[in-house]
C-alpha cells in the first residue's frame, strides 16, 4: 500500500508498527511526568513549612530552566549503548515533569486563596480533606489536558533524537524510520514515500491530540 523500503520493508506495515511503539513510549513518557509533576507540585503548593516549599520550588523552577533538547541528546548520547524504550521514556520523563510540575504548584498556591478554602476550614474541614475534595477535581481536569500535551511532546522529542541516530535505532519508531531514510538517501534515490509517508503521520497523528486536547479542555472547562 505505501511501498516497501530499500531493503525490502512493507512500509504500511513498518510504519504501523512504528506508529504503535512511539505512541506507547509518548504514553509511558506522559504517565512518568505526570506522576512526578503531580507529586511535586502537590507538595509544594500544600506543604507549610517554608523551607521545605523553597527547596521544591527551587528544584522545580531548576528544572523548567533547563534546556530541553540539548541536555537530551547529551544523555542519550553518553547512555546510547544502554539505550532502550523505557530508558528513554526514563530520560525524556527527566525534562517533562517541570513546566506541570510548576503549573500545579500555582494552582494549589491560587485554590488556597479562594473563599471556598476559608469557608471550609470554618467549617471544621481539615486542609487533607479540601485538598481531596476540592482541589483534587480542578488538578486532575488540568492533568488530563496536560498528559495530552506531554504525550505529543514525548513523541516528537524522540523522533527529534532518533533522526541523530540517538534512539532505539533497533526498535521501529517513527524516529527510527526516518534515521534509515536518511542512512540509505531515501530522497535522492527517488524512495520519496519512505520519508514522508512518516512525516505525514507523525504530523496528523500530533495535529490529532492537539485537537483532542483543545475539546477535553474545552469539555472540563464547561463543567
Amino acid at each position: 500500500l505505501f511501498g516497501t523500503t530499500t531493503v525490502g520493508q512493507d512500509l504500511f506495515w513498518l510504519t504501523s508498527y512504528a506508529l504503535r511503539n512511539s505512541i506507547s513510549l509518548g504514553i509511558l513518557t506522559a504517565s512518568i511526568s505526570i506522576l512526578i509533576a503531580f507529586l511535586l507540585g502537590a507538595t509544594a503548593g500544600f506543604v507549610k513549612n517554608p523551607t521545605l516549599h523553597n527547596i521544591l520550588t527551587l528544584c522545580i523552577d531548576s528544572f523548567s530552566l533547563i534546556p530541553g533538547l540539548p541536555a537530551l541528546i547529551v544523555l542519550t548520547y553518553s547512555w546510547r549503548k544502554y539505550l532502550s524504550p523505557i530508558l528513554i521514556a526514563l530520560i525524556l520523563s527527566i525534562f517533562g515533569w517541570a513546566w506541570p510540575s510548576r503549573s500545579v504548584r500555582s494552582l494549589i498556591l491560587s485554590l488556597r486563596e479562594r473563599p471556598f478554602t476559608y469557608t471550609a476550614l470554618l467549617s471544621g474541614y481539615g486542609m487533607i480533606e479540601i485538598f481531596i475534595k476540592e482541589y483534587l477535581p480542578y488538578i486532575i481536569k488540568w492533568l488530563a489536558v496536560s498528559f495530552l500535551g506531554l504525550l505529543t511532546w514525548a513523541i516528537g522529542m524522540e523522533t527529534t533524537i532518533a533522526v541523530f541516530g540517538l534512539s532505539t535505532l533497533e526498535e521501529a519508531t517513527i524516529g527510527s524510520i526516518l534515521y534509515w531514510a536518511l542512512q540509505y538517501q531515501a530522497i535522492l534515490r527517488g524512495i520519496w514515500w519512505w520519508p514522508i509517508i512518516p512525516i505525514i503521520l507523525l504530523t496528523t497523528l500530533i495535529i490529532t491530540i492537539y485537537q483532542l486536547s483543545k475539546i477535553i479542555g474545552e469539555l472540563l472547562g464547561a463543567r
